[in-house]
């Protein structure tokens, strides 16, 4: 397996293999790659554009290609922010992530005091690239037991080797939030490469959460120095990957907690009731 910072050109046509839980799918393709891992998505300068270097800034407005549902109301855009996040609504600049819920959605893998104005890299794309649609379609289905589902659109937005404001080591954060829905329903899914600083100087530590405005659902180990265990955890079962279905104002997530978090918990959600493993352990997470 190739290292998740190699660099393969595509320069002729070839074979991809995209691997994941759940699905390898082999596709050809001339497009220039920066391949990721299992864990990873593809990203890079070849197919992402870049966020400018800017300590509490990011890029545009992103426009979306698909109106997609999020938290129960329908998007047509969104803000990124370099700190770590995706805001919904507003453009929230503020390098501190909230310690309680806020009145604005936003989706967080890792808000914190993000600097990239010195070292590291943030892209981010939209795509509908049919193979890797493929994949994304393929994973879904096994970590929510979808039968009718087809992803349409995905978004991708990677922190490679991130470093937080004013930091005097050599530790380097990476990790990615997808996004993939086909306009009914929307997933999240929120990838831990590497978490060698769980915050800012510890003021605060960095939160991981997904907020619809009124309420929130927050990872364990967030606003905590037990932050960088999201790394080694999971709620899919692939280790660094949590995973969320977030079309509607309820939060549904399936399989069982793994790793060192501070909450180990086995939790079966799924959009609508059907046989799953340990239907004993079938429950409902509603934001309240």
């Amino acid at each position: 397996m190739m290292s998740v910072y190699g660099v393969l050109l595509l320069l002729f046509l070839v074979e991809i293999t995209y691997e994941g839980s759940g699905a390898s799918v082999t596709t050809s393709s001339t497009t220039a790659y920066t391949l990721g891992s299992e864990l990873l998505y593809p990203y890079g300068s070849e197919v992402d554009k870049l966020s400018p270097p800017d300590d509490d800034g990011g890029p545009p407005l992103q426009t979306l290609t698909l109106n997609v549902p999020f938290f129960g109301e329908m998007y047509s855009s969104f803000y990124m922010n370099n700190n770590g996040f995706l805001s919904l609504k507003v453009n929230i600049t503020d390098y501190r992530p909230p310690s309680q819920t806020v009145n604005y959605p936003f989706l967080a893998p890792f808000w914190s005091d993000v600097d990239n104005s010195q070292e590291g890299s943030i892209y981010y794309r939209q795509t509908n690239d049919s193979d890797l649609l493929v994949w994304a379609t393929s994973q879904l289905k096994t970590y929510f037991r979808l039968y009718k589902f087809n992803a349409t659109w995905i978004f991708v937005a990677t922190w490679e080797k991130v470093m937080f404001h004013g930091a005097k080591t050599n530790q380097r954060n990476t990790f990615q939030v997808v996004l993939i829905s086909d306009g009914k329903l929307t997933f999240a899914l929120f990838n831990y490469m590497a978490l060698l600083w769980p915050g800012y100087l510890s003021d605060p530590f960095a939160l991981a959460s997904l907020n619809n405005g009124t309420s929130n659902y927050t990872l364990p180990g967030s606003l905590t120095n037990s932050m960088t265990n999201l790394v080694t955890g999971s709620n899919v079962n692939v280790t660094g990957r949590w995973a969320f279905n977030i079309d509607s104002i309820t939060i549904y997530f399936t399989e069982t907690f793994i790793g060192k978090c501070n909450e180990i918990v086995t939790h079966h959600f799924t959009k609508i009731n059907i046989l799953m493993a340990n239907t004993s352990h079938l429950h409902l997470y509603t934001f309240h």
